[in-house]
């Protein structure tokens, strides 16, 4: 080997070795450096997204005539419009109400898919949902349960729950949200729309100053 190539050998193998230096540490080989282990850093958590004006239901029901039983999956997204935490969400189970005739049982309720411990109160036509963490203000959450619902028939007349006249009717057949949650939430979705009407440009100079009413009325304590 001449002089010049021992020189140009020399020099790759500098230029290897400050390469080498320069490539950040693979903590999954379990490399360190200054003799520090470098480990990953935590992924950064997603920033939690303010709740919807209104709550969403979601229903999977599965009717069988023969038994006159209704069964059902449900999915409720509820926010949280109250002005401060909850510590727990009350549904109402309308078809236990005596007028209505029906017997509804609750099952396999969750909370953002973690099972919880239900309860049932007025008789069995409120159910009751505790949150292991109270849910702030402006923010929502995600409620499930499964139930079955015994549905009555009836020979004369019309009822808005069960079978009469030929027809099923299953109106309030689900658990809704308790009359201080739905009341807040539609309020919420009332102020939302009356917010958009009055930048709406399409509306007269009077129809705005009418939703701005509207909206001062709503937004009052």
């Amino acid at each position: 080997m001449s002089r010049l190539d021992a020189k140009i050998l020399l020099l790759s193998l500098v230029l290897l070795t400050a390469l080498a230096a320069c490539r950040p540490a693979d903590p999954d080989r379990g490399e360190t450096r200054g003799g520090t282990a470098i480990r990953p850093t935590a992924a950064p958590t997603a920033t939690e997204e303010p709740a919807g004006p209104m709550a969403e239901y979601y229903l999977e029901l599965s009717l069988d005539a023969d038994a006159a039983r209704l069964t059902g999956k449900e999915r409720v997204v509820f926010p949280n419009h109250t002005g401060g935490p909850l510590d727990e969400i009350v549904f109402r189970l309308y078809p236990n109400l005596p007028q209505r005739g029906g017997a509804m049982a609750v099952r396999d309720v969750t909370v953002e898919g973690r099972p919880v411990d239900f309860s049932l109160r007025a008789e069995n036509t409120s159910l009751v949902v505790p949150l292991k963490e109270p849910l702030p203000a402006e923010r929502d959450v995600s409620v499930e349960l499964a139930f079955d619902l015994q549905l009555p028939v009836v020979a004369e007349g019309y009822v808005l729950l069960g079978y009469s006249q030929g027809i099923w009717s299953a109106a309030d057949a689900y658990a809704l949200l308790g009359q201080l949650h739905e009341q807040e939430n539609n309020k919420q979705a009332a102020i939302a729309v009356y917010r958009q009407a009055i930048t709406n440009e399409q509306l007269t100079e009077q129809e705005r100053a009418a939703f701005a009413a509207r909206l001062e009325m709503l937004s009052t304590p």
